[in-house]
This record gives C-alpha cells, sequence and structure tokens, in this order.
C-alpha cells in the first residue's frame, strides 16, 4: 500500500490491531508495518520500548539531533510524552516538518484514540525515528490518465473559484451534473501537476484544475 493510501484510508478512524486497551499508539505502528512496509508486525507492550527492541532488519535507529528532520515513512518515537510519560510515544511521520517541528500521523496522542495529523516540535521525551531500510511505496503523481473517486469540483486555478458546467469543455460537461462537478468514476487527462504547499496535489486537465490528494484523503486515481 501507496503511504499516501495509508494515511488517507484510516485518518479519522481507529486502529484497533489487537483488541486490547482500544486504539494505542502501538496499533497504529503494527498496522504500519503491516499495510506499508509488507513484514510481520513486532510491537512491544510500551511504545518507547520499540526504541530498544525494534526489527534490525527492517528499520535502522537514528538519533534526534538538533539539525535533523524526518522524513516520510519514519517512526517517530517517544521515550516520554507529555501525556503519558511513563509509556512513551510511536507515531508515522509525514514529511512535512523543519528542525522546529514536524507533522506525523498519531493515534492516542492526547488521549484521542483515532489517527489524525499532529505538529510535535523535537521536546518531550523525542528520542528519534526508526527509519525503513528499504524505500516506501511513495506514490508519485505523474502526467497522464486520472479516475475521479468521489464527485469533484472542477476550478479555475489550485483552491481556486468553482466552475459552473458551461465553462466546462464538452467532454466535462457529458461527464458532470448539473453544478458543474466530475461524477465519480469520471476519467480526466492531467496536463499538469501541481504540488501545493499545504501538501495537497492537484491536476489540470482540459476543464480546469481538480484536487488530486491533500493531507485527508486521496481524491483521483491514476490509471495510466
Amino acid at each position: 500500500m501507496y503511504i499516501e493510501e495509508f494515511f488517507s484510508k484510516y485518518n479519522g478512524k481507529a486502529i484497533d490491531t489487537d483488541g486490547a486497551y482500544g486504539a494505542q499508539c502501538m496499533d497504529l505502528y503494527n498496522k504500519y508495518q503491516q499495510d506499508v512496509l509488507g513484514v510481520n508486525p513486532r510491537g512491544a507492550a510500551y511504545a518507547k520500548l520499540v526504541w530498544d527492541t525494534y526489527d534490525k532488519n527492517v528499520f535502522e535507529r537514528i538519533t534526534n539531533t538538533p539539525e535533523f528532520v524526518p522524513r516520510i515513512g519514519d517512526v517517530a518515537v517517544w521515550l516520554g510524552a507529555p501525556n503519558n510519560s511513563n509509556l512513551g510515544h510511536i507515531s508515522i511521520c509525514t514529511g512535512k516538518g523543519d528542525v522546529n517541528t514536524f507533522e506525523s500521523f498519531d493515534q492516542n496522542w492526547d488521549n484521542k484514540q483515532f489517527c489524525r495529523y499532529v505538529t510535535h516540535n523535537y521536546y518531550g521525551g523525542f528520542a528519534g525515528v526508526l527509519r525503513p531500510k528499504k524505500d516506501i511505496n511513495v506514490k508519485e503523481y505523474t502526467l497522464g490518465l486520472y479516475r475521479t473517486l468521489y464527485v469533484m469540483k472542477v476550478r479555475d486555478g489550485v483552491w481556486g473559484r468553482v466552475k459552473s458546467k458551461e465553462e466546462l469543455t464538452p467532454d466535462g460537461k457529458a461527464n458532470s451534473n448539473d453544478s458543474g462537478n466530475y461524477l465519480a468514476n469520471t476519467n480526466f487527462t492531467a496536463l499538469e501537476i501541481i504540488k501545493n504547499n499545504d501538501g495537497s496535489v492537484w491536476a489540470r486537465g482540459y476543464s480546469g484544475y481538480i484536487c488530486i490528494k491533500d493531507n485527508n484523503q486521496v481524491y483521483c486515481e491514476k490509471i495510466s
């Protein structure tokens, strides 16, 4: 599974892989190993123990430094955490961040037992990351043919004005509803791919701009 699809699939949802203690950060870590890395999950009784008991065939351990910035797919590990200093915490890095803060995909941070994006600093017991030794499946969005997975607005730019049906090409009109939104399962050609600073990815098609993905969900899939 592509890591973007993993984030999209579980964002806002609870993962409870072991059926014990509700949706914990360890459940997210185990599901990540299984779905994205394709390995048998190796967890631990507490999140902080993963720092020493991780599978050395799968990960390399990288200790935090003042210059360190996590990559997408890195597993962030806290030996202590503001909400549970005895157990630690673990999450999956999204690749967004700098030397001051970084974003990760968390479950049971601040006792919220569901998956969501959280911006962290490098304090509060942050030890570093476990970095997968093999390349993770990161989806590269390139020019070509895409299919909408949902009813999608067509805009005049990235996050621009929503176009009316009359402004679409004849093919666009034939595959849109009365409001001019592309219907689900509509094929369109991406003439340009735009990666926005907010993490969203857009395609410029013949009728206008369509959002392929944002930090919450994937809306279109590439088919050729």
